[in-house]
């Protein structure tokens, strides 16, 4: 049984765009002054030495050196450290905020990662930001209910540039981009065949602080023994293909794999008619319930942990 129906989109090719280091600019404050000078005494190249009744008087020219000295002060101008605007079609230009971003509909999450990218204005002509990880999740059944859910990914693992006023031209249904510093909108329609329903969800995106868990391929072990495997993508975002304990499918419980998003505290918390999944998630572990709800199976509850076993890209 699936817990997330999982999609994969691709509304653009998306390019990478190359990484520019700036340099500091060195200037000179002053030149390197002017030569020493030296000052002579009027006694000529060679001493005079006179012979005279009496005492012999040896006169010795007295040379004097005066040395001017010039300092010379490097001063190091930094580069400019304000990042670029972004000019709406309407209102005033303003700079989006870096990093992750957050909205919730009718139960439903979207996420996305926004970043740095000054290869995208060199390329593109757009502003030197890009999204990359988008994620949102749609429903998957009539009526609608957040507890089954499709997986919408856009943009998995790259980044796609911020058109010139903010959007992220998005095409296949889906729409929407940055509002503001702090303010996005997302849309996308949805159309559930098997039960003939269709809509459409609109997200209020605002910068949220996710904590990081590391992509790749992760073992999971329940409390009765079995063991498997899952993947974490999307910057943390999704758990993709996690095996179900076997037994359950004899005794009328859910099997299969389940997809599971993953919150912005790093937890998991699904809630279907069948089954409820519950996790917490550091960086490379992870520790969880899965409970069985109904049928007539022995064991309940499973308890499971989890831990990387290969970082992906």
């Amino acid at each position: 049984m699936k817990g997330g129906s999982q999609e994969q989109h691709e509304s653009r090719r998306s390019v990478r765009g190359r990484r520019v280091t700036l340099f500091a600019t060195i200037a000179l404050a002053g030149g390197l002054g002017p030569a020493a000078s030296i000052a002579l005494s009027n006694a000529g190249t060679t001493a005079a030495v006179a012979a005279l009744s009496g005492p012999t008087t040896t006169t010795t020219p007295i040379t004097t050196i005066t040395t001017t000295t010039t300092t010379t002060t490097t001063t190091t101008k930094p580069p400019s450290t304000r990042p670029p605007e972004i000019t709406p079609q309407t209102g005033k230009p303003y700079v989006p905020t870096l990093g992750d971003w957050e909205g919730t509909v009718n139960g439903y999450p979207a996420s996305f990662s926004l970043l740095s990218e000054p290869g995208f204005a060199q390329r593109f002509g757009t502003p030197a930001y890009g999204f990359e990880n988008l994620v949102l999740l749609v429903p998957n059944r009539c009526p609608p209910s957040s507890s089954d859910y499709l997986e919408d990914l856009l943009t998995l693992g790259q980044a796609s540039p911020v058109r010139r006023h903010g959007g992220f031209g998005l095409t296949q249904g889906f729409a929407g981009g940055l509002d503001g510093a702090r303010s996005a909108s997302l849309s996308a329609g949805y159309q559930v065949a098997s039960g003939g329903c269709q809509g459409k969800l609109t997200w209020h995106m605002h910068p949220a602080k996710r904590r990081a868990i590391q992509d790749g391929t992760w073992s999971v072990r329940f409390s009765d023994g079995e063991s498997g495997k899952f993947e974490v993508i999307a910057g943390g975002r999704l758990v993709t293909s996690m095996h179900l304990p076997a037994e359950l499918k004899p005794c009328g419980g859910p099997y299969g794999d389940v997809d599971l998003f993953i919150g912005s505290g790093a937890t998991v918390k699904l809630t279907q008619p069948s089954m409820r999944v519950s996790m917490s998630f550091t960086r490379t572990r992870a520790t969880g319930q899965l409970s069985v709800v109904g049928g007539t199976c022995s064991n309940s509850r499973f308890p499971l942990s989890a831990k990387l076993r290969r970082p992906g890209p």
